[in-house]
């Protein structure tokens, strides 16, 4: 059963890296998916107790994320900036609610920085070599391609738990 889970997964998250790279936008039908299998094996691994407290601080994490950036660039600009709208696809803001429910709180914000430092880096390293390449960035495939590479070393035994939280503390 989990291998059949796991292949579900991997052709979910390939799904999202074609579909991001090549149109910007994702179909949403692959995030309920993602996030139950998340759900699934994190139940495998710790009680649901346990899962709930690091979900929600996760969840609360993304919640604040969003609400510093929007005062941010509300405050910069001297006017209200849905950052929804202007910033950030609802794609990849429902892309980073669901990967919450394969991770503990501690390897999420992990992910979560490091992911985006890296997706940074080769995006801004990308705009000085070609300037005139696009400016969007497929946020949610590139992180579901990070996020893959992390589910397979994690299936694979490469990756401690991603559900332990015995990371931080």
């Amino acid at each position: 059963m989990n291998t059949i889970l796991i292949l579900i997964e991997m052709i979910c998250l390939v799904a999202i890296i074609v579909q991001d790279y090549t149109h910007f936008a994702i179909s949403w039908g692959w995030l309920p998916i993602i996030a139950g299998i998340g759900i699934y094996m994190g139940l495998q691994v710790l009680s649901p107790r346990l899962l709930l407290a690091d979900y929600l601080f996760s969840i609360f994490f993304i919640g604040m994320q969003f609400f510093v950036m929007t005062l941010w660039y509300s405050l910069k600009s001297k006017k209200w900036v849905n950052v929804s709208k202007e910033m950030i696809g609802w794609g990849d803001i429902l892309f980073f609610l669901v990967i919450v429910f394969s991770f503990s709180f501690s390897h999420y914000l992990l992910f979560f920085v490091f992911s985006l430092l890296l997706v940074a880096l080769v995006y801004g390293i990308k705009q000085k070599i070609n300037p005139q390449t696009e400016k969007r960035i497929p946020l949610a495939g590139a992180l579901a391609g990070l996020f893959l590479v992390v589910k397979a070393g994690y299936y694979l035994g490469w990756i401690p738990n991603i559900y332990s939280n015995y990371l931080l503390w």
